[in-house]
């Protein structure tokens, strides 16, 4: 895991790199292999290493524990000196001064640049430079009809480099290693699966007590219903009881006290009764 301080195109500072190197072995990213970047990954201590981070995206890695999405890679490059860019080339102003040097003796065209220290006269100059005599339009030397000269094709040859220099040397980048990010993505994709555990968590417990207590709830009013229903059935026994006992009383002897307080004594210890059973049944 590495972290990096810096932005796309930005000097990036990298300050942590721990990789495996059996993991390197086929990276991919975006679908194009980095398998060329793998020398160069290998052999190149990251650690302390600062460049110009060219990118930052996802990747697939295969490794020797099979496939695995790591949060992304940062393409770490380095900036390879090159020489010095020549500034831009005048054609005209450089055509004057060799024109001039030449004249002097100081330009030879075999050896550029070479002190030549013999002086031409004009014809040889003339001859040397590639000018002829037009003998149809005039008789004077000077009347001279130019074509391609060796010193035309010496400035054409000296602005040929020039230009080469500047356009096919640009600053070029070496790459330094692939790097794994630690990215947001990665800790948001935890928090994520955190909220949804909890989340499945608390509805499973709503729904086991809404369970149990819906169980609790129908014992409690099936247990209560019955419990009703047999003090309903006892009451009415219990009052059918005392209106025989009061007619049998009344009717056949209604002048013995004791058949009364048995009577009485009887009906307590039925209420008794009933009322010690419909508590139990409720219970």
């Amino acid at each position: 895991m590495c972290i990096i301080y810096g932005t796309l195109g930005m000097e990036a500072n990298v300050l942590n790199v721990t990789y495996n190197e059996e993991d390197l072995r086929s990276v991919y990213l975006s679908g194009k292999s980095w398998s060329a970047f793998k020398t160069t990954i290998l052999q190149t201590q990251l650690l302390g290493q600062s460049g110009a981070l060219l990118a930052t995206m996802p990747a697939t890695l295969k490794g020797s524990s099979g496939w695995s999405r790591w949060p992304g890679y940062a393409v770490l490059s380095k900036k390879e000196k090159t020489q010095e860019q020549l500034p831009p080339f005048n054609h005209e102003e450089y055509e004057r001064k060799a024109a001039k040097r030449y004249e002097r003796g100081e330009l030879d065209l075999d050896s550029v640049f070479e002190e030549d220290e013999e002086e031409d006269d004009d014809e040889d100059y003339a001859d040397e430079i590639g000018y002829f005599y037009d003998s149809e339009s005039s008789d004077d030397p000077l009347q001279r009809t130019s074509m391609k000269t060796p010193l035309d094709d010496h400035i054409d040859q000296v602005k040929l480099e020039n230009d080469r220099s500047n356009t096919q040397h640009p600053p070029k980048y070496v790459i330094v290693g692939v790097l794994e990010i630690e990215g947001e993505e990665e800790e948001e994709e935890a928090v994520v699966v955190a909220v949804v555990v909890v989340v499945v968590v608390v509805v499973v417990v709503v729904v086991v007590v809404v369970v149990v207590v819906g169980l609790v709830v129908v014992v409690v009013v099936v247990v209560v219903v019955v419990g009703l229903v047999v003090i309903i059935i006892i009451s009415i026994i219990m009052i059918i009881i005392i209106i025989t006992i009061i007619i049998n009383i009344v009717i056949f002897s209604s002048s013995s006290i004791l058949f009364i307080i048995i009577s009485i004594l009887l009906i307590v210890i039925i209420i008794k009764i009933t009322i010690i059973s419909n508590v139990n049944i409720v219970i």
